[in-house]
């Protein structure tokens, strides 16, 4: 039977470990240095992976010792919700003008995209989720099923830009 200083050394918690990001400074305008490229989309990119990596790094070696906690005793829901599939589109879209924040399917039904009758993902960047927020920059990113990715953004309380394609 184990003592105190060995029970406790099996669920001691590590520090977590560090992850480093920098983002793009984004700035408003033609002329503003920061366009939507490749470069910008996979800093993104690699930060979300990084993040959902670190996060299930660190609940499943630092706060499931010994097996006290599996997966089969989770909750679908909070199980669910440490895997990479929070990350994939769940329903589709009615219309594009009204996705804030997300990730959305849309299909020839739905509203306001980039080529009318297509279908496609919509993942969109916000600077903060906080519903008493009224000052957003909304940037909608278009992966069709045909033609090229899109892009389009929402400044505040401005009106939608148009879609514009990657360059």
């Amino acid at each position: 039977m184990p003592n105190d200083q060995t029970a406790h050394a099996d669920t001691a918690q590590t520090a977590p470990e560090e992850i480093t990001y920098t983002p793009t400074v984004w700035q408003d305008g033609e002329d503003g240095g920061t366009p939507i490229n490749a470069a910008n989309l996979n800093n993104i990119e690699k930060a979300i992976v990084a993040l959902v990596e670190h996060t299930t790094k660190q609940v499943v070696n630092s706060m499931i010792a010994n097996d006290a906690v599996t997966s089969e005793k989770l909750a679908p829901t909070v199980r669910d919700s440490l895997s990479q599939d929070t990350l994939v589109a769940h329903h589709t879209a009615a219309d594009l003008n009204d996705v804030i924040s997300g990730v959305v399917i849309y299909d020839p039904d739905t509203d306001n995209t980039p080529k009318a009758g297509s279908y496609g993902v919509c993942v969109v960047v916000v600077n903060t989720v906080d519903p008493t927020v009224t000052h957003k920059w909304i940037t909608q990113l278009s992966f069709s099923t045909t033609g090229y990715p899109s892009w389009r953004r929402k400044v505040n309380m401005g009106a939608w830009g148009d879609w514009l394609p990657f360059s």
